[in-house]
């Protein structure tokens, strides 16, 4: 057999991907220590410091207050008091005694979201305690001394960089080169991203290999024997991953480094696949859930995508003499970006435009800057000013980089979003690569003629690959109620591909947009939203809004046009976003009861607010609308209530009704049974939080909805609900089991 360990890895990462696709990890074990004040006792994991706020890790706690012990998972212990140091806190191996408030880790609510449970399932960690006390640390045993050492040497090396690069560059320094992203804002990241160069923010195989290949070769050019450099850089690559925290993607390249130096003690041949294979099924025999980590799944694929794909690439771009060199790192990079494009699109929902032609710059500059930022962060910490020296090569790399992201940045193209493809295409798109690869793998590369059938048919192929992962199929009306916490927020795709939202705002979760209601949209491959309808102007309906017109174009998001409630000028509220629309170029349209209007064959009509009446309440003044696709009927209602909810009343007509939006949240005192008799829902939807404080929805509502017979769904308990329909068939579905 050939290549049999490359068989057996790809085999068994196959067979475990494909297990935990049928049965997904169970993430709500520890869901009922939500909440409780907890104790508990472990031996500390590890420990860093995030916004001034400390964080240990507690190996395989005994939790006294339950009293059971969690032999297979880690918790996370958010200090309540501030700590300047690391120093300050428990080393590394000893057992500490903390007490506080458990959470348990937040589930994805909505398609797009990240999902902080799997996530910290994957990394072995049960729940975190929160604004934890301290109890007494013994002395650590010898045996963790090093794990300690690496520690607090990172810390020191972070402080270095901190004095000698400034905030800008200094969050990038200790990112790519120590594995310290404590510091990395969320926006520096998108920045990196959308330029197609996130994956030199982190610990990867790309890193290892440049550090240690380098270092065979200066140590080969100073006289020393092969083999003898082959274990200096091995031991480097060791040392150099615990120094920096030992990810994932690092375990990986260092296992496939030491295969590679081995090879030649065996009489081997390195070979890429078969290193990564063995080194893939390792990691799995240690944590099988790994294979669900999107940094493992993306180190991964982009060294297969090399090992795969770039001998077939020579098709495409050939060797021409002296420009053989820039050839082939025009092969690589577009080998890997090709294989990865499943995976970045089902991790981040878009493709970087300037990938391919901003890494030609940007990876053989890699490894010079971080040659020279370790050698100065080292070295400043001795005599700054040689740091300070040694600093400059990686200094105005940096500036180069900073460059290349504004460049792309404003751009206004710089990333294309496609959206979520599903589990089929995916398996469609590999199937296509790995048949393309098999069929010139029978031919020798070079025989092809540009023009030949051959040659043809392997662009054809690609470009057939590639677009199985961009087709989208939908129904011709969906529906979304986006779960946003104690808020609302719901999306339409209309007929022809137009998009409306109504609402988008939440009082308890923080930055909804962008951890909420962008990710589902990036998702499902939206960038625009053509009308936003603001039924009123309380700040669970609009904070969201405003997120995207302050955002200054980071979240990715454009709105079209604005639909207030015509309620005149008096409102302040109204009039601060009507000038913010208007600043941010966006259009206003304000619409009172009885107009109508027709997006792409579905017709609204608003219901509420009256025509120059004047409402002592701003629920009252909701925008309630009557919207009709064939024979889909559905009746939004805001927050409406009181004088609002009787002029509601007086102008609707008795019909049977698909869908109501229930207003208010489900308060007891919103939609009252005289609206159910006229309206007969066959379903309801309720945006409530999970656990609010008002109670919502409220028993008594729920009751008067049994006895309407409508079908209910609260985001609280189904997370978003998701409707399409071809005006006569409705499919339902919900993202949380129910």
């Amino acid at each position: 057999m050939r290549r049999p360990a490359c068989v057996i890895g790809m085999c068994l990462l196959a067979v475990i991907r494909l297990l935990l696709f049928i049965r997904p990890p169970d993430t709500s074990e520890y869901r009922w220590i939500d909440g409780k004040r907890t104790e508990a006792v472990g031996t500390v994991d590890d420990k860093y410091i995030k916004n001034n706020t400390a964080y240990l890790i507690i190996r395989h706690p005994i939790i006294k207050s339950f009293n059971i012990r969690i032999s297979d998972k880690n918790i996370k212990v958010k200090l309540k008091n501030e700590y300047g140091e690391l120093s300050g806190l428990p080393a590394i191996g000893s057992e500490v005694t903390v007490t506080g408030r458990a959470m348990a880790f937040m589930t994805a609510r909505n398609p797009g979201n990240f999902d902080q449970a799997q996530y910290e399932l994957i990394h072995g960690n049960a729940f975190e305690i929160y604004d934890a006390s301290l109890g007494l640390a013994p002395i650590p045993h010898d045996r963790i001394f090093v794990r300690e050492g690496m520690c607090l040497i990172r810390d020191s090396l972070s402080k270095t960089a901190d004095s000698i690069y400034g905030e800008g560059d200094s969050q990038i320094v200790k990112a790519m080169a120590l594995g310290d992203r404590t510091g990395l804002s969320a926006d520096m990241t998108d920045l990196y991203r959308r330029a197609g160069m996130s994956h030199v923010l982190c610990i990867s195989g790309l890193h290892i290999s440049l550090l240690g290949a380098g270092l065979i070769n200066i140590l080969c050019r100073l006289g020393v024997k092969k083999k003898y450099a082959n274990i200096a850089a091995v031991l480097f690559s060791v040392m150099y991953g615990l120094l920096t925290g030992m990810s994932i993607s690092a375990v990986r390249a260092i296992l496939m480094f030491i295969l590679n130096a081995a090879s030649g003690y065996f009489r081997r041949t390195p070979d890429l696949i078969s290193s990564l294979s063995l080194a893939g099924a390792a990691v799995m025999v240690i944590r099988p859930l790994y294979v669900l980590d999107a940094g493992f799944t993306l180190s991964f694929t982009a060294v297969a995508g090399i090992g795969i794909l770039s001998e077939s690439m020579k098709l495409m771009l050939p060797d021409r003499g002296r420009m053989s060199r820039l050839t082939e790192s025009l092969r690589t990079s577009l080998s890997v970006t090709v294989f990865m494009l499943p995976m970045n699109l089902y991790y981040f929902y878009s493709v970087a435009v300037f990938a391919i032609p901003i890494n030609l710059i940007v990876i053989p500059l890699l490894g010079i800057l971080l040659s020279s930022a370790l050698l100065s962060v080292t070295a400043a910490m001795c005599f700054r000013p040689l740091g300070m020296l040694i600093a400059i090569p990686a200094r105005l790399i940096l500036y180069l980089y900073g460059k290349l992201t504004e460049l792309t940045a404003g751009s206004g193209f710089s990333e294309l979003t496609v959206g979520r493809p599903a589990v089929l295409q995916i398996a469609l798109f590999y199937t296509g690569i790995f048949l393309l690869t098999w069929c010139t793998a029978r031919h020798r590369a070079g025989s092809y003629r540009a023009g030949s059938k051959q040659y043809l048919w392997f662009y054809g192929g690609l470009i057939l690959s590639v677009l199985m992962l961009v087709i989208r199929i939908h129904a011709p009306l969906t529906v979304t109620m986006i779960d946003v916490g104690q808020g609302d927020c719901h999306y339409m795709r209309l007929p022809d591909g137009m998009t409306m939202m109504i609402d988008c705002g939440s009082s308890d979760v923080r930055d909804v947009a962008r951890y909420r209601v962008v990710p589902y949209l990036r998702s499902e491959g939206i960038e625009r939203i053509d009308y936003a309808v603001v039924t009123h102007f309380d700040d669970d309906h609009i904070n969201g809004y405003r997120e995207m017109l302050n955002d200054g174009g980071k979240l990715g998001i454009d709105i079209g046009t604005f639909i207030f409630p015509d309620i005149g000028t008096e409102d302040e509220t109204c009039r601060m976003y009507a000038k913010q629309a208007a600043e941010s170029g966006v259009n206003i349209i304000e619409i009172h009861a009885g107009e109508c209007f027709d997006i792409a064959g579905v017709r609204f009509k608003c219901l509420n607010p009256a025509e120059g009446v004047r409402y002592d309440d701003t629920n009252a003044a909701s925008v309630c609308l009557d919207i009709h696709y064939k024979g889909f009927k559905a009746l939004y209602t805001g927050d409406v209530q009181g004088a609002g909810e009787d002029i509601l009343m007086g102008n609707i007509k008795k019909d049977d009704y698909t869908l109501l939006k229930c207003a208010h949240h489900g308060s007891r005192y919103s939609t009252p049974e005289e609206l159910l008799k006229l309206v007969r829902p066959e379903l309801t939807l309720i945006s409530a939080g999970v656990g609010n404080s008002y109670g919502h929805p409220h028993e008594e509502l729920l009751q008067r909805l049994s006895e309407a017979k409508s079908r209910i769904y609260v985001t609280a308990d189904t997370g978003a609900v998701i409707l399409e329909t071809n005006g006569e068939k409705l499919k339902i579905k919900t993202f949380l089991q129910q």
